[in-house]
């Protein structure tokens, strides 16, 4: 009984702060550390080793639609809901290699697939980092799905580091159930996705 007691005491219980991200099982397997990055934030690490991300803490990974191939590409979906003002928010990174010869060509075919994937005909902007190169645009999306209308607010980017031969994909998508009261700010919008644009940080 005593050998049984001091083996119960010397076990610990690993905690996990109280919010969605670590409440989830598999969203848990991408995020190294339970402490905050900033406020309301954790950094989440790809099980390819290329790459890290700040993570929301109402956040969850998609374990339905993740793949993986390697350390050379790998498909993450994330994604939160806000009952509140029922706003549906989603992020896709789309992590694969890009190839050493030919930049302009690569980022040519890259920026074509993007633009297929999200419905866009238009230009890109160019924005840089430190470490990266960041073609991004917008768009509004409208669709109908069961009789009712919904839009969807895009920012999204190719993403491309200064050094190495991958590349990220990166989809911010926000959307409203209730499209005539939608309390999305599409300046707000574009905020939060360049923060995550900005927090990407290849290996």
């Amino acid at each position: 009984m005593i050998a049984s007691l001091l083996f119960l005491g010397g076990c610990q219980v690993e905690t996990y702060p109280e919010v969605p991200a670590f409440e989830d099982e598999f969203t848990r397997e991408f995020l190294p550390s339970t402490e905050e990055v900033e406020e309301g934030y954790y950094l989440l690490k790809s099980k390819t080793g290329g790459y890290q991300v700040l993570f929301p803490e109402n956040a969850k990974v998609s374990k339905v639609s993740y793949e993986r191939n390697g350390e050379g590409f790998e498909f993450l979906r994330y994604g939160n809901y806000n009952h509140v003002d029922e706003i549906a928010v989603e992020h896709t990174l789309t992590y694969n290699i890009h190839g050493k010869e030919n930049y302009e060509r690569n980022l040519n075919v890259g920026l074509n697939i993007l633009s297929q994937r999200v419905h866009y005909d238009g230009e890109y902007e160019k924005m840089e980092t430190e470490d990266k190169y960041i073609y991004y645009a917008h768009n509004v999306h409208n669709f109908e799905a069961n009789n009712e209308f919904h839009t969807v607010y895009r920012t999204f980017a190719y993403i491309l580091p200064k050094e190495g031969i991958f590349s990220i994909d990166y989809i911010h998508s926000s959307s409203c159930n209730n499209d005539v009261d939608c309390p999305i700010d599409p300046e707000e919008q574009k905020e939060d996705a360049f923060k995550m644009m900005k927090s990407i940080k290849f290996k």
